[in-house]
């Protein structure tokens, strides 16, 4: 098993929302929805990060003192 396999083995735990916030004023729900979150999964692709819309997701969670890691759809492959 090669070193990159090895970090595919590491334990980790993805939990999606019991509610998905969209439209006016959905920004400022993100800092209560990450509230008891350690770290936070931004899916994003070109296009919406073109836009700007994933800086402005970012931000906030940035503002909630939360780690994220982005995850673009343009890196995976099934």
């Amino acid at each position: 098993m090669s070193k990159e396999d090895k970090t595919m083995l590491k334990q980790y735990t993805l939990r999606m929302p019991g509610a998905v916030f969209g439209g006016e004023d959905s920004l400022d729900k993100l800092t209560n929805l990450v509230e008891d979150s350690a770290k936070v999964a931004v899916f994003t692709d070109k296009g919406i990060e073109a836009t700007g819309l994933a800086a402005l997701v970012t931000a906030k969670i940035e503002q909630a003192g939360k780690e994220y890691v982005a995850v673009s759809y343009t890196h995976l492959t099934l």
